[in-house]
């Protein structure tokens, strides 16, 4: 499962986003969890918080961590936000980065730093200020405000207005500046047509037309963009999981410690039996509900899987470090935070990359597996 391939890492977000949308059941089991979670006034500390519905209109010192099906973030943030859903409208002021994911996003936000957004419809207001570099992904893009750095887009439809103090680099089928569009440094784009460039635009640095990738090639030129939207997306699941599922991660977890070789077989045989049983499922049983019930489910087991063995590795981090990791949320989400910061680290390297990101699938399968058996059994 080599992960650091576009195609693969754009199907695991996906999936991760159904985990966190439509799939879990959302019940109440924490203050900061639930169908609807609204937070107002005034924090001290992080705020974190994963529902079917969230809504953020606070002042807070730290960062925000926010996973939902429908995402509205208002006020005043002193840290970073970080928030994946299905639909994100994104206002107020964040002193730092806003890293964000989601179907559909709305940004009219002041944000002090760099700003990175991935989604199928992306749109920007003119009020929108960015403070450090940005950059966007997605389907269909349509670009307002103020950039006070560099721009780099990748999408299907971009169209651009507002203002970039930087260099502007547009990949996309279709790419529209519009009128009052003001570039100050060099723009770069690809597309597979014509550039449409209103006459009242101004580029007071060179344009540039680079090679439009080949049909069926998997990089967007984007940087390191989809890298960084991967594993924001994987933090805020394995930190979901963690926050909201605390008995399953932490059991499974141990399952992984105490009995890692019987995690490893028994997620094998999950990983290599499970498709099977849904083929033999379709041919044998009178209806197809069966095996379309192991069908939906696989994927899901194969990503929970994998964030078992995230926690997993966050918790032993903080052993080494001699710190409890489920002592505080914050202390969880450092954790978290250090373990794949690592595991980034290890995809650098072409062939071990890959095999560590299978070997923590299927361990992690196994695990969690353990631990259901566990749980259902009775016993803690």
């Amino acid at each position: 499962m080599k992960l650091r391939n576009g195609k693969a890492k754009t199907g695991l977000v996906a999936i991760l986003a159904l985990l966190a949308v439509g799939i879990v059941p959302w019940s109440a089991i924490g203050q900061d969890t639930g169908e609807l979670v609204v937070k107002r006034g005034n924090y001290g500390d992080d705020l974190y918080a994963a529902a079917r519905s969230v809504n953020v209109d606070a002042t807070v010192a730290g960062d925000v961590v926010v996973v939902g099906g429908d995402v509205s973030i208002a006020g005043r943030v002193r840290g970073d936000v970080l928030a994946a859903g299905g639909n994100l409208n994104l206002q107020g002021t964040v002193d730092d980065d806003v890293r964000v994911a989601g179907g559909s996003l709305s940004i009219d936000m002041k944000v002090g730093d760099d700003l990175l957004a991935a989604g199928g419809r992306i749109d920007t207001s003119s009020g929108t200020r960015v403070g450090g570099h940005a950059w966007f992904a997605g389907g269909n893009l349509d670009l307002s405000g103020d950039f006070a750095h560099d721009l780099r887009v990748a999408g299907g439809q971009v169209l651009l207005s507002g203002h970039v103090h930087g260099n502007a680099d547009l990949t996309g089928d279709s790419i529209t500046l519009l009128p009052g569009t003001v570039i100050d440094g060099n723009l770069s784009y690809r597309s597979r047509s014509a550039l449409h460039m209103d006459k009242d635009v101004i580029v007071r640095g060179t344009v540039t037309r680079k090679p439009y990738p080949a049909a069926g090639h998997e990089e967007v030129s984007l940087g390191a963009a989809p890298f960084i939207v991967f594993y924001i997306s994987l933090y805020l699941l394995a930190l979901f999981l963690a926050l909201v599922f605390p008995r399953f991660s932490s059991g499974a977890a141990e399952r992984l410690r105490h009995q890692f070789l019987a995690s490893l077989g028994l997620g094998f045989a999950v990983l290599v039996v499970t498709p099977v049983a849904a083929i033999l499922a379709f041919i044998l049983v009178v209806t197809f509900l069966p095996g379309l019930v192991l069908l939906a489910l696989y994927p899901v087991a194969l990503v929970t899987g994998l964030l078992v063995s995230v926690v997993r590795l966050g918790e032993s981090g903080a052993h080494l470090l001699r710190r409890d990791a489920a002592a505080t949320h914050g202390a969880r989400a450092l954790s978290l935070l250090a373990a794949l910061v690592a595991l980034a680290l290890i995809d650098l390297v072409p062939v071990l990359g890959g095999l560590v990101w299978f070997l923590l699938t299927v361990v992690g399968l196994g695990a969690g597996a353990l631990q259901l058996a566990r749980q259902y059994s009775g016993r803690s």
